[in-house]
């Protein structure tokens, strides 16, 4: 099995996963999931050990709501929120104005300690 192949299969048999993209060339795995899908972010890498290769930074890109004055962000449709980072907010990155409010906004964030399930570390944030 080649090693694409051997990545997208065990990618694959994570609950939710979609579809899932593989560049060889930027070393990059692009997973896409349902709509009501709370993905584990742990398994993830897990999922990539277990092919014999080895992970290295975890980041997602999403459209959801922040929750608890900005310290917490919810996917569009799953059931539980991610914690955000602390120093995403409080080293004035964003704006309590960019992470209050109840319209819904796009991120594109690293996830750090995915380990220990992980915060996000806000890089980017639009209003939808």
């Amino acid at each position: 099995m080649s090693c694409v192949a051997a990545v997208d299969d065990g990618l694959g048999r994570l609950e939710g996963v979609n579809s899932i993209h593989i560049d060889l060339q930027t070393n990059l795995v692009q997973l896409n999931c349902g709509p009501d899908v709370a993905m584990d972010l742990a398994s993830v890498p897990v999922a990539i050990r277990e092919t014999g290769f080895a992970p290295a930074d975890l980041a997602i890109v999403a459209n959801g709501h922040f929750e608890e004055g900005g310290r917490a962000f919810r996917p569009t449709g799953w059931s539980r929120a991610l914690r955000v980072a602390a120093d995403g907010f409080d080293a004035g990155v964003f704006s309590s104005s960019d992470l209050e409010g109840a319209s819904p906004v796009h991120i594109a964030a690293d996830v750090v300690g995915w380990e220990d399930g992980g915060e996000l570390a806000l890089r980017s944030i639009e209003r939808r």
